[in-house]
Formats: structure tokens, sequence, C-alpha cells
């Protein structure tokens, strides 16, 4: 049984649309119920009593009308019927009531095939987003290094890869050597700093000898320029200028218009006149005012080194209080333990260390194996010495390998953010004035 998504409806029914349907395709008696659907031959639409869908001839799928109105009563069948063909005969000056019935069904199952897509696509969009995350948190990075110290030269190489080798990373050191680095994606490298090294080497262009000689002689001849060599000293040099400027000011403000004469006169007169100097009481009077202002300094200087003192001493009084809150014990435990707890995941799960050890003296080298052998549950073997007993011997070879995943350090994270005696801990240290 087949409803149209544009259902006519009595009014009186507009409550009970869902229960009139159920029973229908229930087969529940409806004895007021009429249907009303698309005729099969020529006509336009046919009037149905609901009893008459019980009919094994109607359970078939072919035989299954499709239903486009659903009346209370056959006067309420052939209302709808005729409010039925006025909208049709509105919109499409026609009354082909099947083409229109039909067309408005394939846009509501156009839109929603086209709906269903963009939700499929979505949906995929997401799984793949989800999937990502999931591998970038719980799928762990992997490293592992090798390193060696034999006749004073030290290398080390070191890997880390993630998710098969699909992202690897790669580092060589040797003794006054430049760092090697090597970045590969899907086996194809990215990043190498020796080849792009030689790279930027081949593009570089040499200078032509024209303009380094050009070059060279700009610096000769700049090279001297504001140099001192004039000037006895800086401070006499101000002190010179300002007696100078005061003289010409007070020879501005004295002096009338002059004759070009005249102005020649004085010109010779002020280069022939030297450099007034300061007066001895001007110089005591500087000298006291200074004396003073040096005390005043010294006081507010020892004034502020006391009010910072207080002010030390209250923030230290009131850190303590916050360090011996019940509160604050938790916290700290809290994050000791994530801390160590972090560092258990990240520390190597395998690790050999070889050495070749020894001393002129035998009894350090024999303190070294007594330490060794009281440290054999920590390294359960994993660190071999090969001892000498009458020279002295540095040499030797480690390698380890582990592995890390970035749900460690969200797990972590997520429990010391939603931590409440943290969140107080932090709230009391950001209080800037006590």
């Amino acid at each position: 049984m087949r409803f149209s998504k544009k259902l006519y409806i009595s009014p009186s029914l507009d409550k009970k649309c869902g229960t009139v349907k159920w029973k229908l395709r229930t087969g529940r008696p409806q004895p007021t119920i009429y249907i009303i659907a698309l005729a099969k031959n020529r006509d336009l639409l046919e009037i149905y009593h609901s009893g008459m869908l019980k009919q094994k001839y109607y359970r078939k799928k072919a035989n299954t009308p499709y239903i486009v109105g659903i009346a209370t009563g056959y006067g309420g069948a052939v209302d709808l019927v005729i409010d039925m063909i006025e909208d049709v005969l509105r919109e499409t000056g026609t009354y082909d009531v099947k083409s229109f019935f039909i067309f408005f069904e394939l846009m509501v199952l156009t839109l929603f095939t086209v709906l269903k897509i963009i939700g499929i696509v979505i949906l995929v969009l997401l799984g793949l987003i989800l999937f990502l995350l999931l591998l970038v948190l719980f799928v762990p990075v992997r490293y592992r290094g090798i390193g060696s110290y034999q006749n004073g030269t030290f290398m080390t190489t070191l890997r880390v890869s993630w998710l098969l080798h699909i992202v690897s990373v790669m580092g060589a050191y040797q003794n006054e050597q430049e760092l090697h680095l090597v970045l590969k994606i899907f086996g194809i490298p990215f990043f190498d700093t020796f080849r792009n090294k030689k790279a930027k080497s081949t593009k570089t262009k040499r200078r032509p000898a024209s303009e380094i000689q050009a070059a060279s002689s700009d610096e000769d001849s700049g090279a001297n320029w504001g140099t001192d060599e004039d000037f006895e000293s800086q401070e006499d040099f101000y002190q010179e200028y300002e007696e100078f400027e005061a003289d010409t000011r007070d020879t501005f403000h004295t002096t009338a218009i002059q004759t070009p004469s005249e102005k020649d006169d004085v010109g010779k007169r002020h280069a022939r006149k030297p450099f007034r100097k300061l007066n001895i009481i001007q110089k005591i009077k500087d000298f006291f005012s200074k004396f003073v202002n040096f005390f005043k300094k010294l006081k507010f200087t020892f004034n502020k080194v006391c009010d910072t003192m207080v002010r030390i001493k209250k923030n230290i009084k009131y850190y303590l209080e916050i360090l011996q809150r019940d509160s604050t014990k938790q916290a700290l435990t809290v994050c000791w333990g994530q801390f160590g707890r972090i560092i258990r995941k990240i520390a190597p799960r395998k690790f050999s260390v070889n050495l070749h050890l020894g001393f002129e003296d035998p009894a350090m080298m024999g303190q070294v194996l007594a330490v060794w052998g009281m440290l054999y549950p920590v390294h359960m073997g994993a660190v071999d010495i090969q001892p000498e007993f009458d020279q002295t011997v540095l040499e030797g070879e480690f390698a380890f390998r582990g592995r890390v995943s970035v749900f460690v350090f969200v797990h972590a994270g997520c429990i010391l953010f939603f931590n409440k005696d943290l969140k107080r801990l932090i709230k009391s240290l950001r209080q800037k004035e006590i």
C-alpha cells in the first residue's frame, strides 16, 4: 500500500492521520473511512471504501492502489476530489491529475535522493576523520637508536616511524660533522639537509670581479667614518657647544641691525673670544644640589627595597599556606602520578649497553663492578661491562627502541584538566595581589 507524499486528508482526520494509515496497512476495520486513489484506467480518480482493501486482489503488489486522499464518509471524499481537481487546474492549467501527483512524487524522491547522497558523503567524511583521529591517538610512534664511541669518535643514528613506516624520520650525527636529517613519506624523501645544501650551493652565483673591487673600495672609504679623532672627548665637545650657543644667543638679542662692516667686526671679536667657563659659585651650587639629590635617591631606593622585601615576605607566607592545603597536596600527587606514567610510557622498552671500561687503579674498577652488580635488578643484564684493570679505557656501544602514543598525553591532559584540586591551585596561584 502506497501513500502519496502530497496526501489530501479531511479536516476531521488531521490529528488521527497516523492512526488511520496504520489501520489501513494492518487491515483494521474503519467503517467511516474512504480512500481516493489514482485510477488505473483513463479515469482520473477512484473512491474506495476502506473495507475493500481487505480483498485478496488488493493485497498483491501489482494491484495495490496509489492513495492520494483519505476522507471521512463518501461526501467528504467527493469534496476532497473537487479540491484536488481545483488545485491541479490552478497549478498546471490542465486536469492531468496523474501527472501532477507523479511529478510531485518524482520531485520529492529526487530531493530525498540528493539528501541521501549528501548524508552518505558526510558520514563517509566523518568516518574518515574519526578513523584518522583514532590512528593518531592509538597507533604508536616507534623509535629506535644505535650509537658507539670508539677511539674518541662518537656516532649515533635515530629512526622514528609511524604507521608501518608511512612517515619516517632519520637523524645521524658524528663528531665534528653536521646533523643529517631525512624525512620520508611512503618511502619518498621530502626533506634532506644534505641535498638541500647541495642544491643551494649550485644555485649561488659568483659576483663579478669589478663589483667585488667596487664594494671593497666603498668599504675602505667608509671605514674611518664617524671616528672621534677631531675631538678630545665627547663631554668637552658638548660643553663648549653649549657655551658657544649661549654667547651667540646673547649677541643676537643685544645687537641691533648691523652693517656688513659691523658684522665683520662682531665675527672677528667672537672668533678671538675664547669659550667662557662656568662660574665657581655655580659649580658649588651644582655640587650641593647633586649631593642632596643623591641622598634623596638613596632614601627612595632604600624605601623601595624595604617595600619589596615586605612584599616578598608576604608572598612567601601566602605560597606556603597554599602548599600546606590538603587540596594542593592532592593536586601535586595527581600531577606527579601522571608525570611518572608518561615517563614510563616514553622510556625505551628494550635497551642494551656494551662497555669496554678500564682504570689504572684496579680498586676503582672493582668499585664500579660492585655498583654494576648491585644494579642488576634494574638493568637485568642489559648493561655489559668488559673490564680493564691496568689501563684507562672508555669505549662502548648502545642500542634502544621503544614506542609512545598520543593517547598517553591526551589521557594525562584530560585527568589534569578535569581535576578540581588542580583548578583550585591554579586559581590561587594566579592571584597577583594578596
